[in-house]
């Protein structure tokens, strides 16, 4: 028991091996952005389709939020469609951060071409 005032300290589950898998190959994916993005780019299909695949808690998750969004009217073959190109979007995106990780904040924004959506975001 804690003192009054004192913060608590909760335990957090012990981590599956699955857990531990994706911790290490989500390492590895961000270290190889990191160093040789270029090889990323060269492989992008090997590893979201691997992706897809082979992980099955992700995968499983991002198709229950394809069915909320685009409805339980779609048929499962435009959902894991869908599903691949969100996979491709963040493959891509982890790309871009390895490539970009050493560009200044001037360098960054020079670089930006077009903002799209930001319009509800400003409005009040």
């Amino acid at each position: 028991m804690n003192a009054p005032g004192e913060p608590t300290q909760q335990a957090s589950p012990p981590s599956t091996l699955g857990q531990r898998l994706n911790d290490f190959w989500l390492s590895v994916f961000f270290g190889l952005a990191r160093r040789t993005p270029w090889l990323l780019k060269l492989t992008r299909p090997l590893f979201v389709g691997g992706a897809w695949r082979a992980a099955g808690s992700m995968r499983d998750a991002v198709r229950a939020n394809l069915r909320r969004v685009l409805g339980t009217q779609t048929g499962t073959a435009e959902i894991d469609r869908v599903g691949k190109r969100v996979v491709a979007s963040f493959y891509d995106f982890v790309c871009e951060i390895g490539a970009n990780h050493d560009r200044s904040f001037d360098e960054l924004l020079s670089r930006i071409v077009e903002i799209e959506g930001k319009e509800p975001f400003l409005a009040e």
